[in-house]
């Protein structure tokens, strides 16, 4: 990637504060570049390539998205630092949805569950954030809580053995 950077002319980086992290601003110098991405050693769709170079160390990363042509440079500058956020929302959900206990061999042995406990994760939030002013201090594990007493339990309709 360093060389790839190194053929970027210096106007076309542009410095950019990403997020407040708990260690401070992640601060980074971005570019985008249009490409045409490579499938089985054939021409495929455009796409973007974002180069990011942290303003401290140097260090340069690379991102492909598929966003569209027309999609502006700080949308995209803003993606980059998107994964930490994502990340720490999967791991907040399923502590509380209690998703950890799982092990994982394909994606979508990985997909269904992450995508029913994230859309479940939504749910508490909303319900939260629906509550907040008669309750502010309500956490998730709360409406949690309140999910399963408010929700009517399963009835079977077959006789007990």
């Amino acid at each position: 990637m360093s060389q790839i950077a190194a053929r970027v002319a210096p106007e076309r980086w542009q410095c950019y504060t990403l997020h407040e992290g708990h260690k401070g601003p992640l601060v980074a110098d971005i570019t985008c570049v249009r490409m045409i991405a490579v499938r089985e050693r054939l021409p495929g769709p455009d796409a973007w390539r974002v180069l990011r170079r942290d303003v401290l160390t140097g260090e340069i990363n690379s991102f492909r998205s598929n966003a569209p042509a027309d999609m502006a440079p700080v949308r995209l500058a803003g993606l980059t630092a998107a994964r930490w956020p994502v990340a720490q929302c999967i791991e907040e959900a399923k502590a509380a949805l209690h998703g950890n206990p799982y092990a994982a061999r394909s994606w979508r042995g990985w997909y269904h569950p992450v995508t029913l406990i994230l859309i479940a994760h939504l749910f508490l939030v909303t319900v939260q954030q629906a509550f907040q002013a008669q309750a502010p201090a309500l956490t998730v594990p709360q409406a949690r809580w309140l999910w399963q007493v408010v929700l009517p339990k399963p009835c079977s309709t077959s006789p007990p053995p």
